[in-house]
């Protein structure tokens, strides 16, 4: 009889965040981004297959490495309290889409399909970006023949540091769409 040894390998994503490295493993976001889809640290764990205890130790990994607290929680309420996603949470995440992103190509694309009900996701490069106090326009090169322009509040412009010549999607969806006659 032979005997067979296993050693289960995990691989870590490393993030830059703020100027510190920060290595997790991959479930640790997927437990993050399940949160800040329910509100509900519960739901994650039904949605992932995990206990609830196992999800508190993953966060509990997450702040020490991290040096701050991922989520918070609400008490009370009519449902019984929510878990959100803090700043550092909501950094994370968006810390471990841009890394998937330069190692998968496709990875934002995907995972905006998957995500979203929308079917019609363009991709294209900033050409100009009208800045406004409260809403900003940004033109958007498809294809070098045709230009969409987008209007995103200005506190969006910053947060995503859109800038010309920045590769940018644009997500069409039904409620968002305005038609005018020429």
């Amino acid at each position: 009889m032979h005997s067979v040894s296993y050693r289960c390998i995990s691989a870590l994503v490393t993030v830059n965040l703020e100027g510190k490295t920060i290595e997790l493993e991959p479930e640790r976001f997927e437990l993050l981004e399940n949160i800040n889809r329910a509100s509900s640290i519960s739901s994650a764990c039904l949605q992932m297959g995990i206990s609830y205890r196992t999800a508190v130790n993953w966060l509990k990994d997450i702040e020490r490495k991290a040096g701050g607290k991922p989520v918070q929680s609400i008490r009370g309420g009519r449902n019984k309290g929510l878990t959100l996603l803090t700043e550092l949470g909501h950094k994370l995440l968006e810390a471990y889409y841009s890394a998937q992103s330069i190692h998968r190509p496709g990875f934002i694309k995907s995972f905006i399909e998957l995500r979203l009900s929308a079917r019609n996701i363009l991709t294209g490069h900033v050409k100009h970006v009208t800045e406004g106090d409260v809403i900003s326009m940004v033109s958007v090169d498809l294809d070098g023949h045709q230009e969409v322009k987008s209007i995103i509040t200005t506190d969006s412009l910053k947060r995503l540091k859109i800038s010309p010549g920045d590769p940018v999607f644009i997500i069409l969806k039904a409620t968002e769409t305005l038609l005018m006659k020429r």
